[in-house]
């Protein structure tokens, strides 16, 4: 199904389009790079990932302020409505991405009890499952209405499914008669807190498309 007007009634709403799926991608380049700094925490391997997490989103950052200036430029004051909000909606998973990075970089050399590190590579594996999402549900929004509602829902499963591991890394944490220095336990929190932004953003923005597309229906 073809969703009209808003990414197909002329050419700079087309090549609008193009730059979402350009950030898209850098978003998802992005953030295998977090799950790989997140999954090795120590050496230059480590440093070299969390730099490539921010290099990506830096990208992003360039390409925002682009998109922003084209999309001021559309005529229709609907269609530059929605393209400012999913812009918007897409510019704060690229910022969380990021923030999560540089939480990462703090982890370096920082050991984490077993049942942590277990959560956190987890919760990467899940980060990068809804990002994907995220980004072939944009990639359907012109071509296919059932899909795109399908991979929005996808990212909403894989977000709640991030939750979950949160959860029950909180409970064994609770439960658990391993210390933690202060030093530790908040690093990991942050790292956790800032992957479910991510994942939250991310579910914000595949509302916005569903919205978008009931408005075509």
């Amino acid at each position: 199904m073809r969703i009209g007007r808003i990414f197909s009634f002329d050419q700079r709403e087309k090549e609008i389009y193009a730059e979402f799926l350009k950030n898209a991608e850098c978003m998802l380049a992005g953030v295998k790079f977090l799950e790989k700094s997140i999954l090795e925490r120590r050496g230059k391997e480590h440093d070299k990932h969390v730099s490539k997490v921010i290099e990506y989103e830096k990208i992003c950052d360039v390409k925002t302020f682009h998109i922003i200036e084209e999309i001021l430029k559309v005529k229709h004051s609907h269609s530059r409505y929605e393209l400012l909000r999913l812009n918007l909606s897409i510019e704060k998973v690229a910022k969380a991405i990021e923030a999560t990075g540089h939480r990462v970089r703090m982890s370096n050399g920082i050991r984490f009890p077993d049942y942590l590190n277990q959560g956190l590579g987890e919760m990467a594996k899940a980060t990068v499952k809804t990002v994907e999402a995220l980004k072939r549900a944009l990639q359907e929004m012109p071509r296919d209405y059932e899909k795109t509602l399908k991979y929005a829902e996808k990212v909403h499963e894989f977000e709640e499914e991030m939750d979950d591991v949160r959860r029950n890394s909180c409970n064994e944490f609770i439960h658990s008669k391993t210390k933690m220095s202060i030093q530790q336990y908040y690093i990991w929190h942050e790292i956790v807190s800032k992957m479910e932004s991510v994942a939250d953003s991310c579910d914000e923005t595949a509302n916005i498309i569903r919205r978008i597309l009931a408005a075509k229906e």
